[in-house]
């Protein structure tokens, strides 16, 4: 949401060239809006031409706008775009209930039962506490600082995991795989390339261990038939015989991310 504003640089006496203003500021102001008072931070930029509104889930209303605008006309374009921003704010919270991680949430990681603790932490570098269970999340009071955190303890945790098991499963079925990739896809909790390459989605540390072999040995067994014919599905059901019930397990399935 954007407003075209033409300034008046100062120029040098001598050469008559605009001198350049390079300091950025950012400030925190409210608004009025009749029914409300919305807060927003101001950021004024320097060669910047144009009053610029962004709603972010984390900071708010984000207004943006040239070094030398007056504050009226840049209240009198919030004002204007009024319907805008409270459309955009209400969206805004919904997506900040999606990302968030109730301080004593329940989940189940790699088949253990365990409560997630948010304890307000103000220190630079937040940082995870692992117990029986639970999992302790040291961490000033943001859900994406929040969340990005148990997100990459998660993540390593369960390579740790998936390397360990690979190993053993491959061996035990053997077949040779070539590198690993540990990913977030939206739809799918594996694959495996024509090169034998494999990837898994970290999300699958939210399931049973058996759920987390099953994908394992689904494609492990790529590794030999690269399709799912009826040798893929012969091949899997030597090594995992209820496989159908545990692949059932994975559809529709609700995790904490």
């Amino acid at each position: 949401m954007n407003l075209f504003f033409f300034s008046t640089k100062p120029r040098n006496k001598k050469t008559g060239v605009a001198k350049r203003r390079n300091t950025i500021s950012r400030t925190q102001r409210t608004v009025d809006l009749g029914q409300q008072e919305i807060p927003y931070t101001l950021t004024l930029r320097p060669g910047s031409r144009t009053i610029r509104l962004h709603v972010d889930p984390d900071k708010g209303l984000v207004v943006s706008a040239p070094t030398r605008a007056p504050i009226h006309a840049i209240e009198s374009f919030i004002i204007q775009k009024k319907f805008w921003i409270t459309r955009h704010l209400e969206e805004s919270k919904k997506i900040i209930q999606r990302k968030q991680i109730p301080n004593g949430t329940a989940a189940t990681i790699l088949g253990e039962s365990k409560v997630v603790i948010v304890k307000e932490h103000q220190l630079k570098r937040p940082y995870i506490a692992e117990k029986p269970q639970e999992i302790i999340v040291y961490a000033p009071q943001n859900q994406t600082i929040i969340k990005k955190t148990l997100e990459n303890y998660l993540r390593k945790k369960f390579k740790v995991h998936l390397t360990k098991r690979l190993k053993e499963i491959s061996n035990i079925m053997g077949t040779h795989y070539g590198t690993v990739t540990i990913r977030a896809q939206k739809s799918r909790w594996g694959s495996c390339s024509y090169r034998n390459n494999l990837n898994f989605n970290w999300k699958l540390i939210f399931f049973p261990l058996q759920v987390i072999d099953y994908v394992i040995m689904h494609e492990l067994t790529h590794t030999v038939h690269h399709n799912h014919s009826e040798k893929f599905y012969d091949l899997l059901s030597h090594y995992c015989p209820d496989y159908k019930a545990l692949r059932k397990s994975l559809h529709n399935a609700k995790t904490l991310f």
